[in-house]
């Protein structure tokens, strides 16, 4: 990372800082949040992030996480096997709930952070709940912030391409 692009983050930082100090609006630290829900124009930056905090303890995200790092998916064949099965229209979306002892087909990444929790060609063990418990947790946070929703590379709606 450059001089200038640290420089431009810590200005971010501490203008976020500031606004979070102040009692500011949400919408004054975030202006597209006016445009895409109004409950947000009434609500504090501090208010929000206060919110999202508890929802964050609530839902226990951070055991959720080390779980989920912790879960080793077991690999049962190759990515370019799996893709060729993506090519070949042999794979299906799968509800979350069915996720377990299913092969996945594409990469899944939630964003943030952006780290795969799981590679095309892995299957993860019936009864884990690593993976499976971490998504979950994030599409329950999402559901009570949909404006601020995770972003998830190789899922749609929670679903995944799964085959096997």
């Amino acid at each position: 990372m450059t001089k200038g692009k640290w420089g431009t983050l810590l200005e971010s930082l501490l203008t976020f800082k500031k606004l979070y100090d102040s009692d500011a609006l949400a919408v004054e630290a975030i202006p597209s949040l006016k445009e895409i829900s109004p409950q947000y124009a009434k609500i504090t930056l501090k208010q929000l992030c206060q919110s999202m905090h508890e929802k964050m303890d609530e839902l226990d995200l951070m055991k959720h996480i080390n779980d989920a790092v912790n879960s080793v998916p077991e690999p049962v064949m190759s990515p370019a096997d799996a893709y060729q099965k993506v090519v070949r229209y042999k794979t299906e979306h799968v509800h979350l709930d069915d996720f377990s002892g299913r092969i996945s087909a594409s990469m899944l990444v939630p964003y943030p952070p952006g780290i795969p929790v799981l590679m095309p060609g892995e299957r993860l063990p019936k009864g884990d709940e690593g993976v499976i418990g971490y998504l979950k947790a994030l599409q329950n946070f999402d559901n009570t912030f949909p404006v601020l929703s995770m972003k998830f590379k190789g899922s749609m709606l929670m679903q995944t391409e799964i085959f096997g």
